[in-house]
């Protein structure tokens, strides 16, 4: 992990960084990092986006992927205006440095590097079980470990816990 790339920006940086990309001003955002959205959960993450009841909130979705399916999905659920699709891009620690809490509710991953990036850049994560870098979790502290990617009330209720906290000084 490359510690020059990715650690948490002072407040008023991160202040500065959100408004550049455009965050909401009184809402939180969940990011979600990854390639292959079908085996890292991404539509159950809508869903339990979608159920949350903070509308303020937007979901960042960032990495290489078919995202038609996706902007179906999201218009399905009624959360199309609140999710924004970046693409690929070169640099992802702006968007850990922005954001308010990582999701990544995969099926499978052997172990996540996005989870260990969030993590040095003092973003909490939300994973499930089957993710291998759930290790690194202490659930509570510095993220969620959701038992099944398919459960959306617990996905939800992770979401919500940290969306609450906005960017708590002691993840690390």
């Amino acid at each position: 992990l490359d510690r020059q790339r990715f650690y948490p920006l002072d407040p008023s940086a991160a202040a500065a960084l959100r408004q550049r990309l455009e965050a909401p001003e009184h809402g939180g955002v969940i990011l979600f990092v990854g390639s292959g959205f079908e085996r890292k959960g991404l539509t159950y993450l809508f869903e339990a986006f979608a159920s949350l009841r903070d509308k303020a909130s937007q979901l960042w979705v960032v990495g290489k992927g078919h995202s038609a399916p996706y902007v179906q999905a999201a218009q399905r659920f009624g959360v199309a205006d609140r999710i924004r699709f970046w693409g690929p891009v070169i640099e992802t620690a702006p968007f850990y440095q922005a954001a308010t809490i990582l999701a990544l509710p995969t099926i499978y991953d052997p172990c996540s590097n996005v989870v260990l990036e969030a993590l040095a850049c003092g973003l909490p994560a939300v994973t499930t079980a089957a993710n291998g870098a759930a290790e690194f979790i202490t659930p509570g502290e510095n993220g969620a470990v959701v038992s099944q990617p398919d459960d959306i009330p617990g996905l939800a209720a992770a979401l919500t816990t940290f969306l609450a906290r906005d960017r708590d000084p002691q993840v690390r």
